[in-house]
């Protein structure tokens, strides 16, 4: 009674056909492609934020200079350095000088421009 069972059981199973295993082929195929396509575009992503960090920090290390140097002192200007161009303009106010600081550096595909804002208290 028991080996009648299993015996037929294994008689009605089919194999996968032909057209079943190309179906799974090509649905494998698509979804590994759309993970390499989505891998490129995640590395590129990454590679731009770096680059606007790099960037910004570059910025940021500018401004404490101006901030350090003496408040008389502290003037209009530019320079590049580490391939970013760095341009501020000092602002006099009542009680403090404010600071835009405008850079411009090169991505993979594009040139950006961000701007950062600081103000300096005469000591």
């Amino acid at each position: 009674m028991f080996g009648f069972g299993k015996e037929s059981r294994l008689r009605d199973e089919t194999g996968a056909g032909l057209t079943e295993v190309m179906m799974a082929i090509v649905i494998l195929t698509v979804a590994s492609l759309s993970l390499a396509g989505t891998s490129v575009r995640v590395g590129t992503t990454m590679s731009a934020v770096q680059g606007r960090i790099s960037a910004m920090e570059v910025a940021e290390r500018q401004l404490e200079q101006l901030h350090s140097t003496d408040y008389a002192a502290i003037a209009n200007g530019s320079k590049v350095e580490d391939g970013v161009q760095l341009t501020w303009t000092v602002t006099e106010g009542d009680v403090s000088k404010r600071i835009l600081m405008v850079y411009r550096y090169d991505l993979p595909r594009s040139t950006r421009q961000d701007t950062l804002i600081a103000a300096v208290r005469a000591r």
